[in-house]
């Protein structure tokens, strides 16, 4: 299954790039939309992957360029030096409350789309996973799902405000997270109404298989098995 490029009209008046990915099978009004938010690295083509295989269980998936302030179309290669430190210099100048904008876009574009029933729901990988995480507090969103987000400890205070299903996977030895930031987020998050905190015996990146030396399958597919739950809830 093979998505398509689309533009997505963002409010600030200009537009940006976003993979699009439908089932197979089609739609009639009846797929819940979801807002799929980039690793550092942009929409690459295993993110791509991603898409098409969470749209093949019936959702419309959108997957949006989210550095297209900084360099359109950037799309970085694992292991390459300077494709990292483009990326790094893009994501320490991210404005996180754009990327949420950039998010709510997106979730207009799939509302208008005839196939869509208006549920939305928000899956983040690394630092998407910190932006599905403010979207899930700061957006009307139906459900978002987090794979260890990189930023979530700075904003723990928000969590507070999300109304929505909102499902965390970390991975106990993730070694972007100090001890502390981890502590943060524990004490912070858990027991939060609809906020549910998932532990894997792994590192950073887990759900990753493009890059072997931090992908662990059967950790990967735990998680997956628990994201579409919760999404199955917006069927």
């Amino acid at each position: 299954m093979a998505g398509e490029m689309i533009q997505i009209a963002a409010k600030e008046g200009k537009s940006f790039a976003a993979y699009l990915s439908k089932p197979p099978q089609g739609g009639t009004g009846n797929l819940p939309g979801i807002v799929m938010c980039q690793e550092m690295l942009g929409v690459t083509p295993w993110l791509k992957g991603m898409a098409d295989r969470i749209a093949a269980a019936g959702y419309l998936v959108v997957a949006p360029d989210i550095f297209w302030r900084f360099h359109p179309g950037f799309v970085g290669n694992h292991g390459d030096k300077d494709d990292y430190e483009k990326a790094w210099s893009y994501l320490r100048n991210l404005d996180y409350d754009l990327a949420v904008q950039d998010v709510s876009d997106c979730a207009d574009a799939l509302k208008a789309m005839p196939d869509c029933n208006g549920k939305i729901g928000v899956v983040g990988f690394c630092m998407g996973g910190t932006i599905a995480y403010l979207a899930a507090a700061r957006l009307p969103v139906d459900a978002a799902v987090s794979y260890y987000g990189t930023g979530v400890h700075n904003y723990v205070n928000e969590g507070g405000k999300v109304t929505c299903p909102l499902t965390l996977h970390m991975g106990d030895k993730d070694h972007t997270l100090k001890p502390e930031d981890v502590h943060e987020i524990y004490a912070g998050l858990i027991g939060i109404p609809h906020i549910s905190v998932w532990r894997y015996d792994t590192g950073h990146a887990f759900a990753n298989s493009d890059v072997p030396s931090l992908y662990s399958k059967e950790h990967a597919e735990k998680a997956h098995e628990r994201t579409l739950a919760l999404l199955g809830r917006l069927k």
